[in-house]
């Protein structure tokens, strides 16, 4: 595009204030608040007006007589239009007024608050309820070595709190990144990869004296230790990059952010983007969408933390047979008490996703009804631990303790905010009665102010004898008393004219703008209040924002647990064991999303496969016949055995598989 950047010899104040702004993201559009629109100019408004569908125009003229391109849009309608341009690739740095501009003398004081990248974002209505949106960091041992050599890895999802970091060969980078599958990436190299933005920084964001600064910033002292990062530099260079990313970002609220988890590559089995294609985990080869997949088979999840939990463990079958058998264990359990099964969906069901919201208040943005939503989610928990009871399996006993009541919270929550408070704090009326006492005494001075004006009006009414007589508000003129031209001579004289219409005139008297003063000022002054009262509640919240974090993943676990179980009882699935025999034997297998798409018209297979004399099996048969299908049946019977799943089958017993190798090509 051409540079169309105004030459103007002398800017406005304004003008000059954008510019100093924009020259600190010259890479970004920046949206600058002004007024009740953010604005853009010059090129930066060439390009919103085009991906935003909205029109370009033009504010004051340059040194050659050009116009300077102007697009705005309204800054209560900002999350929708930032939603467009990050999905339009654009990186959007948000400049905000920082003063009240009541108060500010001259111009009003301007800074950039927040750069909103695709790895950056919080916004419900930008993201994927079932999905994370992670943000990851890759760095080499040797920035002069090919990338074959070691790798570390750090992503973060920021509007989950998770963090998690490994260091790999090169080789596997495409499988990391396969399972995680980041929005965005930063890295000092290129790198190939499909729905990725990345970020390419200058090698000196990847340091280890700038990742050790980074991390002992946000985890305070004994990190290394506590963190298990002591002998991993190319882990600790890889999550320090992306805290100092995101501070260069302006997200320096990170007080959700859990504890970084070192994980390894050898705890789960490899599924890379091949495999996970060709066998449609969680996306289907013709649409890219969840129809068809194994994710949608057994997607009976009641929350979109136990969703998003339930993609991790599909796309992420563990490798340790003890693991796996706590949680079939918990399955079972669950698949033979239809009760406790039935009752724990039921509570499950329609709570609200934790891990976001929390971000969200840590961060600054909560709304007074999403502090509502988690208070009622966070008020399930007794009942939801008490369905619980009386457990065998380890895991659903581990799963009663971590989810205790949280009752601080929500007694803070019910005390301090109304049940049904209004979207917008500007609104008021967000604070419960009798949580504040001066709260409490500006309303009551308000209800009597409104209850004099009523009565005033009245009064009046009596005394000129005007029937018609009103009193109304404008946010022109305030407080006004309004005649009819027909009753224009009954008007008293120390009535003060104000405004003439066509069928009426407008006064005011000293006294009504008395009182118009004392309500004025205590609406004002009760919204100003509770805005602060609110803020100081959130930040009360966000002070539990690891207990609330815990038993966020709490639930998520039961739901994918729970949605198991479902899954089974609803489709006549097996519990797997597990040999180590190197045996492969299923009895009556099927392909789940098939069998189920056919309402029982698949036919089962049997299979068996050993180290001895069955090490491999000779498919044959023309084109169509199923030969595709026996094989991926086979290997989604592997994965869901190993996710925790039972499996469809009349009989399976399956050894440990490391790897998946799909042979079948779409």
């Amino acid at each position: 595009m051409q540079n169309i950047t105004p030459i103007m010899s002398k800017l406005s104040p304004l003008m000059e204030q954008y510019y100093r702004e924009k020259k600190q993201y010259p890479d970004a559009l920046l949206l600058f608040r002004v007024g009740d629109f953010y604005e853009t100019f010059a090129e930066d408004a060439v390009v919103v007006a085009r991906d935003l569908n909205i029109t370009l125009t033009s504010r004051q003229k340059d040194d050659e007589g050009n116009k300077i391109p102007l697009a705005g849009v309204p800054y209560h309608a900002l999350e929708a239009y930032l939603a467009k341009l990050i999905r339009a690739g654009h990186k959007v740095a948000i400049c905000d007024q920082v003063e009240d501009p009541k108060l500010a003398k001259g111009l009003v004081k301007r800074q950039i608050t927040r750069v909103v990248t695709p790895g950056t974002i919080i916004e419900p209505a930008m993201l994927e309820e079932a999905s994370n949106n992670f943000l990851a960091a890759v760095v080499t041992e040797d920035e002069n070595e090919e990338r074959d050599g070691r790798l570390g890895l750090a992503f973060v999802d920021v509007s989950t709190g998770e963090f998690l970091t490994t260091e790999i060969e090169g080789s596997r980078l495409s499988a990391e990144l396969a399972k995680f599958r980041p929005a965005e990436c930063i890295a000092s190299f290129s790198l190939s990869w499909e729905c990725m933005r990345l970020q390419i920084l200058d090698e000196a964001a990847f340091t280890l004296e700038s990742a050790t600064a980074s991390l002992e910033k946000r985890f305070g002292e004994g990190w290394k230790v506590r963190l298990a990062l002591a002998d991993r530099p190319l882990a600790m260079r890889a999550c320090g990059a992306i805290l100092a990313y995101l501070h260069s970002t302006h997200f320096d609220a990170l007080g959700h952010l859990r504890d970084i988890r070192v994980y390894s590559g050898s705890e789960f089995m490899v599924l890379d983007d091949v495999t996970l294609r060709n066998l449609e985990i969680i996306r289907n080869i013709r649409d890219r969408s969840k129809r068809g997949t194994l994710l949608e088979y057994l997607s009976r999840t009641r929350t979109a933390m136990g969703a998003r939990t339930l993609a991790r463990w599909i796309q992420m079958p563990l490798s340790s047979e003890d693991a796996i058998v706590k949680r079939l264990d918990a399955v079972e359990e669950l698949v033979n008490d239809a009760l406790k099964r039935e009752s724990l969906a039921e509570e499950m069901k329609g709570s609200a996703d934790l891990e976001r919201l929390m971000s969200r208040i840590c961060c600054g943005s909560a709304s007074p009804k999403e502090l509502v939503v988690m208070k009622s989610t966070l008020s399930r928990l007794p009942a939801l631990r008490a369905a619980l009871d009386q457990n065998l399996a380890p895991y659903l006993m581990d799963l009663h303790r971590r989810l205790s009541p949280c009752s601080e919270v929500v007694d803070l929550l019910e005390k301090a905010i109304m049940d049904d408070p209004p979207t917008h704090l500007r609104d008021g009326g967000v604070i419960k009665e009798g949580y504040n006492g001066e709260i409490d005494q500006l309303r009551a001075l308000l209800r009597d102010g409104r209850g004099w004006i009523a009565r005033l009006e009245s009064a009046e009414r009596e005394k000129t004898g005007i029937k018609s007589l009103k009193i109304a508000y404008n946010n022109v003129f305030g407080y006004y008393l309004e005649v009819s031209k027909a009753n224009l001579h009954l008007v008293p004289n120390d009535y003060i004219r104000k405004q003439t219409l066509a069928n009426a005139e407008r006064f005011i008297t000293p006294e009504l703008k008395e009182m118009e003063s004392k309500v004025l000022s205590a609406q004002e002054r009760s919204v100003s209040l509770e805005q602060e009262i609110f803020a100081a509640v959130r930040e009360q919240v966000s002070s539990f924002s690891q207990a609330i974090a815990e038993r966020a993943q709490a639930i998520a676990e039961l739901d994918v647990l729970v949605a198991f179980a479902l899954a089974a009882a609803e489709s006549s699935l097996v519990r797997p064991e597990f040999n180590r025999e190197g045996k492969l034997a299923l009895r009556a297998a099927r392909h789940p999303v098939l069998d189920r798409a056919m309402r029982g018209g698949f036919v089962p297979n049997d299979v068996l496969l050993d180290s001895d004399q069955n090490r491999l099996v000779i498919l044959t048969g023309p084109n169509m016949a199923g030969k595709s299908t026996f094989m991926r049946q086979i290997a989604l019977c592997c994965i869901m055995a190993q996710a925790g799943s039972f499996v469809p089958a009349s009989y399976a017993s399956l050894c440990l598989m490391d790897r998946i190798f799909p042979g079948v090509e779409a």
